[in-house]
């Protein structure tokens, strides 16, 4: 809670642990789908499946909610178990798969999460109608509220610009659905970073940020106006020109489609990202419980301790602190109104 009113969370991952996700490494070993395992029951003896070891775990996750005061959060997929760069049967039922253990988590604490989709981004595609099955799936059945979408799936950078046609399909069918978009980056296959720990994360700003330009220079909410979409880690990178500079920066501010969240653990990068972005379109995230694991300064607090870090920034007003902790996420996602 903040000043007597809900923190509310836009962006969280699943907290099923590394062994429920044994249904998805065989199939890549194996080069063939499966059912969900979430719902057919136990793996071959082989490869052990048990979904009663998510229920700790999300104990676990709500533990470290509760610590940094925060209400309810909308948990997606990890990035890194997209699989974007597999064979297309082999994305498809790995979203399901993960899609189905977003769906157990914010079932076993409903009045704390609310799930966001994996879609089966294919890199051979034409366009995004292929994405719109399991969308369809996640919303219509389970009762999902967002989906996540990566600007870069496959790592390769192949997959059309967000700007582009390609993805007119899946943009329609969010806006009419009324579910908005998370885009955050996911895989990293340039071989230049093969032998850098967590190399795949380099790409998550580099693409967010190009996400950002794209969806903004290229008009995409003239042609998408009820569509909302948020853009992860503040926007991946923070602009070098003023607002007022006409030639590099878009005019409009698009306020009630596009919005970014705070997921930034340095203090001074999310403090300075607030001020250019203005608090009216940033929504609290977090991604707690995050791989973070560090703490922040001398006080020993978590990096990830956003509620109180942004708490303490003194040039926001009382309101400002509102609207990032529970107006905007409200403003983004309406299915948010559920749990406050």
């Amino acid at each position: 809670m903040h000043d007597g009113r809900k923190v509310l969370d836009v962006h969280g991952h699943v907290s099923a642990p590394l062994s429920l996700y044994t249904p998805a490494l065989l199939m890549l070993a194996a080069n063939s789908p499966m059912p969900s395992a979430v719902k057919t029951g136990p793996m071959p003896p082989i490869l052990p499946y048990d979904i009663s070891e998510l229920e700790p775990a999300v104990e676990a996750h709500i533990r470290q909610l509760d610590k940094r005061r925060i209400d309810a959060q909308i948990i997606g997929p990890k990035p890194p178990m997209q699989f974007g760069w597999a064979p297309t049967h082999i994305i498809e039922a790995c979203a399901e798969l993960i899609n189905d253990l977003i769906d157990a988590q914010c079932r076993l604490a409903p009045d704390r999460f609310l799930a966001a989709a994996q879609l089966p981004q294919r890199r051979d595609a034409e366009d995004s109608t292929h994405m719109l099955a399991e969308l369809n799936r996640c919303v219509l059945e389970l009762g999902f509220v967002a989906a996540y979408v990566s600007p870069n799936p496959c790592g390769t950078r192949s997959l059309p610009g967000m700007h582009t046609r390609y993805w007119d399909p899946l943009y329609e069918r969010a806006a009419h659905l009324d579910v908005p978009l998370i885009v955050h980056g996911a895989a990293n296959r340039d071989e230049r970073s093969n032998d850098i720990f967590l190399g795949f994360q380099l790409d998550y700003q580099a693409e967010e940020y190009h996400a950002k330009q794209f969806v903004l220079r290229g008009r995409v909410f003239d042609r998408h106006p009820e569509l909302r979409m948020l853009i992860c880690h503040c926007g991946g990178v923070i602009e070098r020109y003023p607002s007022a500079d006409r030639a590099h920066m878009v005019a409009d501010d698009f306020v009630d489609n596009l919005f970014y969240d705070t997921c930034a653990y340095d203090a001074e990068f999310l403090s300075a990202a607030i001020r250019q972005l203005g608090p009216h379109r940033m929504c609290f995230g977090s991604e707690v419980p995050s791989a973070a694991g560090t703490t922040r300064d001398s006080t020993g607090r978590p990096s990830d301790d956003l509620v109180a870090k942004i708490d303490e920034f003194g040039w926001l007003d009382d309101s400002e602190k509102g609207a990032i902790f529970h107006e905007n996420p409200l403003r983004f996602c309406k299915a948010f109104s559920s749990l406050t």
